[in-house]
């Protein structure tokens, strides 16, 4: 059995709760051109703890790995109603499970495209503001190049002595909210069982969710899936100008240089509908969850769901 779903900006996202609309709506907006629109310049994160970077690219015109057809066209890329759908995605999956950790000693770095709109480029910098604070928050908007140059700019920037520790999240996914702590104890532990090397250290955390949504934007099923490098959650210990996880194959070279699999829970969801930025079909492997509305373990580990159900 395989699910197909089809690739289109007609009618596949219709709001799931009208509340939400009305709330934006009355949001007074700022006419801000795109290069007056800036953030808090980025701050040392707690010195007793790892300096974490959650990274993610949001429509972002360049050299970045990604696969779809609206990677490589900006009218297409930049159309409104595909925003506004990635919008609703970026605010209550990605936004809001990164509200929800546990443990909130975190930055989050935002690549996106000089030339995404005005109106765009004022969300992003809202939704940000609110989620998270941003002093917590850098959204960095480039021209096409490539993204890893651009990353690593920002956490060379970050003046931190020793490595940093990178997590990958699209912004259409979610973490679980013990995510960033897992990791946290994980890197505690590395620390002190494993020598200090240049080389980049790997986590992998292969067990997830993938959370189907039919063409009007309405979440339709849960299957939980297990894939041993997935790009989503992957998490990178390197120097900040060393490689950077816009910048390695994520399935091999956590083989190369080493990885910790950690596979005893349930880290992420993943979203899929018609608008994916990388090519996603729900397979055999996926096993299918049923009554996962109702499944108290789910939605206290990922709050957002119910948040989404319409």
């Amino acid at each position: 059995m395989q699910i197909y779903l089809k690739k289109t900006c007609d009618n596949f996202f219709l709001p799931l709760d009208l509340r939400l609309i009305l709330l934006w709506e009355c949001q007074p907006r700022m006419e801000t051109p795109d290069q007056e629109i800036k953030t808090t310049t980025a701050t040392p994160l707690d010195k007793s703890s790892p300096t974490i970077v959650v990274a993610m690219r949001f429509s972002y015109f360049g050299q970045s790995g990604w696969q779809s057809d609206f990677s490589k066209d900006k009218e297409q890329l930049f159309a409104t109603d595909r925003l506004e759908k990635r919008f609703f995605l970026f605010e209550n999956i990605a936004l809001a499970s990164l509200a929800a950790q546990t443990n909130s000693n975190f930055k989050l770095f935002i690549l996106t495209s000089a030339d995404l709109p005005t109106w765009a480029m004022q969300r992003l910098h809202d939704l940000c503001q609110r989620a998270l604070g941003l002093d917590r928050v850098a959204i960095k908007a480039h021209r096409p190049n490539l993204a890893r140059k651009f990353l690593r700019i920002y956490l060379q920037s970050l003046g931190v002595d020793g490595p940093i520790t990178q997590i990958n999240l699209d912004d259409d996914d979610g973490l679980a909210t013990d995510f960033i702590d897992t990791v946290s104890q994980r890197l505690h532990i590395s620390s002190n069982e494993n020598p200090v090397t240049s080389q980049p250290k790997f986590i992998s955390f292969p067990r997830g969710y993938g959370l189907v949504f039919d063409e009007h934007g309405h979440p339709k099923e849960l299957f939980l899936h297990s894939y041993r490098y997935i790009n989503l959650g992957l998490t990178m210990t390197a120097t900040a100008g060393g490689q950077n996880l816009f910048s390695i194959d994520h399935r091999n070279a956590p083989k190369r240089y080493g990885c910790e699999v950690v596979k005893e829970r349930t880290m992420f969801v993943r979203s899929v509908h018609g608008l994916n930025d990388s090519r996603v079909t729900v397979t055999q492997r996926w096993q299918k969850i049923e009554n996962w509305r109702s499944e108290s373990e789910i939605l206290e580990r990922f709050p957002f769901m119910r948040l989404i159900q319409g």
